[in-house]
């Protein structure tokens, strides 16, 4: 006798990312220091915060998209009038590729907290 024909397989759901239209990963070498054999996009495992996300993609390796942050209340700081992080790029040695704010993840302690934002990110306010 003949057998019977097979039945496609369930046909499974798209992805969430696929569905909100956001790509499931992000990986590019768009940052001025992709491919220098140092992972410079903040991200585990990275040596320095000098690129974006997901744009130094030879070294750091393909990055999950990035979620934006919950939404939370007014911090303490602001409701007090000071700036609830600081960020500038007053240290002469801002803009190099390698942080110098002495902060969590600085390569040097060559500028005051805060003040190299390029390299280091948005810091909090110390307090």
């Amino acid at each position: 006798g003949e057998r019977p024909h097979a039945s496609p397989p369930p046909s499974t759901p798209a992805s969430p990312s696929a569905a909100s239209g956001l790509p499931a990963s992000e990986c590019t070498d768009s940052c001025f220091h992709s491919n220098d054999g140092e992972c410079d996009d903040g991200g585990d495992g990275s040596l320095y915060m000098a690129c974006a996300h997901g744009t130094d993609c030879m070294d750091c390796g393909e990055r999950p998209h990035a979620s934006p942050p919950p939404s939370t209340p007014a911090s303490p700081s602001a409701a007090s009038g000071l700036p609830a992080s600081e960020c500038t790029d007053s240290c002469f040695h801002s803009n190099d590729g390698e942080c110098d704010d002495g902060g969590d993840g600085s390569l040097y302690m060559a500028c005051a907290h805060g003040t190299d934002c390029m390299d280091c990110g948005e810091r909090p306010h110390a307090s």
